[in-house]
């Protein structure tokens, strides 16, 4: 699922740069906080103010570029599933399956199981089964549409509607605390990882098919790359401690490599200068995709 991951890793990022830049206020008020109760700090606060929501609406337009081309690809890409035409082994095994008098759920089952990446030859097994009183579930080509739609309405409101603060609507504070988070944060709750966080948003928010229909039907995403997306450097650190946590010398250095092997160039880049120097630079800055 390299296309829907890679999205929601997109809004992670976003999220985490929506919070650093609100996070600025406080920072820029207090350097004028002893003319609180002034015009003057009246005025300055509200200039504060217009530079935050105008970088925020920046950070919005931005992502809301990168999603379109996502979800365009996704919507093709679904598109393409629904269109697939089968195969002539599919067509032949389907065409012996009509002139037989007798088919068992097992057969179904297995014919089903290379059949389910075309939607047409599902449906034509399914008309098959009803015939011999079995039944088989078939994917629904409107639902499977519709998935995009779902995700990009939910993406769309959270990106109107966050805005970095603590005060946030019920839909808005559900998205952000439960999926949205950096990596290092899913380490430290019962989900354990980002990719548990993507599957409980499929279940609880899309509901319909899987993700792997976002991706090309065939060996799909793999000219796709998947990384992981930290708020820090620091967060970086705390989650390579966390996982290499028991192991030793080369069990430890392997299980880092593989870690920074899924992180963006500039995360491992980052983080053996800190390993080497003790030094801490930022890691991907707000923007910036894989």
């Amino acid at each position: 699922m390299n296309n829907y991951r890679n999205m929601m890793r997109r809004m992670r990022q976003y999220t985490a740069a929506v919070e650093k830049n609100y996070n600025r206020r406080a920072a820029e008020l207090e350097k004028e906080a002893d003319k609180k109760g002034s015009i003057f700090f009246d005025r300055y606060a509200a200039e504060v103010d217009r530079k935050i929501e105008s970088e925020r609406v920046r950070l919005g337009t931005q992502v809301q570029k990168d999603l379109i081309g996502m979800v365009e690809t996704m919507r093709k890409n679904v598109s393409n599933r629904i269109t697939k035409a089968p195969t002539s082994d599919m067509v032949n095994t389907l065409s012996l399956l009509r002139i037989l008098d007798t088919v068992n759920p097992t057969e179904i089952k297995e014919y089903a199981s290379q059949m389910a990446d075309c939607p047409l030859a599902m449906q034509a097994l399914s008309q098959i089964a009803e015939k011999h009183n079995i039944r088989i579930a078939v994917p629904n080509t409107e639902d499977m549409m519709r998935a995009v739609d779902v995700i990009e309405g939910n993406l769309a409101n959270y990106i109107q509607n966050f805005r970095g603060t603590s005060d946030m609507s019920p839909s808005v504070k559900m998205l952000h605390d439960l999926y949205f988070q950096p990596e290092e944060y899913y380490t430290k709750t019962d989900a354990k990882s980002s990719e548990t966080a993507d599957a409980a948003f499929w279940k609880d928010i899309v509901m319909i098919g899987s993700p792997d229909m976002l991706d090309e039907g065939d060996g799909a995403g793999k000219a796709i790359n998947v990384k992981y997306f930290f708020g820090s450097l620091d967060g970086l650190i705390d989650y390579i401690g966390t996982k290499t946590a028991g192991l030793e010398d080369k069990a430890k250095e392997d299980k880092i490599n593989e870690i920074l092997a899924d992180c963006p160039g500039q995360y491992g880049a980052a983080y053996r200068n800190y390993v080497a120097n003790g030094e801490k630079v930022p890691l991907l800055e707000e923007g910036e995709m894989l």
